[in-house]
């Protein structure tokens, strides 16, 4: 009778262990590298230099939500070689630095959006200071492409990120809630006129050191692009770069 329950034992433990060993594989399977070109959240530069409210950049924005006089400010803002350039207002409709902020933005860029204002609890009639923020990318008509060679994309991340971070788990172990011991990790960075990486911003970094330094110098050190370009004119252009589950980028 015992022998019986210690081979059930036994069992059970063995099928545990294949289990978990199935969770693992499947989470390490999800676990990548992603590069995007942010084309979800795009405007034509045709629609941005004619765009003159926030309902112009954002179709969905709840202009419905806020009174005229309930907005605080209205702040556009753009970053180009290092410098931030940006206009506030305190309208849906915009006044003419901010007019003029969108027509000279450089192709290549995005804007960020950020509107302050009043909310007026419709049941209390308390009021309280709330914020959205949205971005909006201009991309240019022909864009940036990673070099035709033998290893694709996939393949140089793979092989610089992904496989040396699975390989060296006690180096580069994330301790973040949720992050099962993997770092994941968000980076915006520009593909320049000489089809160079620019403009580097570790957005969301991992609580690994080690990871952010590891993502930074594989996106520095990458095989040069094939540039942008608007009117046969080489131009910037921004991309995100995410390294984590797919399910959760």
């Amino acid at each position: 009778m015992n022998k019986y329950k210690y081979i059930k034992q036994i069992v059970a433990v063995l099928f545990l262990c294949l289990s978990i060993q199935g969770i693992l594989s499947a989470q390490l399977q999800s676990y990548m590298c992603q590069v995007y070109d942010n084309r979800e959240k795009s405007l034509t530069l045709e629609a941005i230099a004619s765009a003159t409210t926030l309902s112009d950049l954002n179709s969905g924005f709840p202009s419905n939500w806020i009174d005229d006089s309930g907005y605080l400010a209205v702040k556009l803002a753009y970053s180009n070689d290092g410098q931030t350039m940006e206009a506030i207002g305190k309208h849906h409709q915009f006044n003419q630095d901010q007019l003029a902020l969108l027509k000279q933005m450089p192709v290549g860029n995005s804007v960020e959006v950020t509107i302050d204002y009043n909310n007026t609890n419709s049941a209390t009639g308390e009021i309280s200071e709330r914020q959205i923020k949205f971005s909006r990318y201009l991309i240019p008509s022909s864009p940036a492409t990673y070099p035709d060679s033998d290893q694709t994309m996939n393949d140089y991340f793979n092989e610089a990120i992904v496989n040396k971070i699975l390989s060296n788990p006690f180096i580069y172990t994330s301790t973040a809630e949720g992050s099962n011991g993997l770092p994941s990790i968000m980076t915006q960075f520009k593909i320049n006129e000489e089809g160079k990486v620019s403009e580097l911003i570790i957005t969301q970094p991992s609580d690994n050191e080690a990871a952010n330094t590891l993502i930074k110098e594989t996106l520095l050190n990458m095989p040069a692009w094939n540039a942008a370009e608007e009117k046969g004119v080489a131009v910037k252009q921004l991309f995100t770069f995410v390294l984590g589950d797919r399910f959760g980028c």
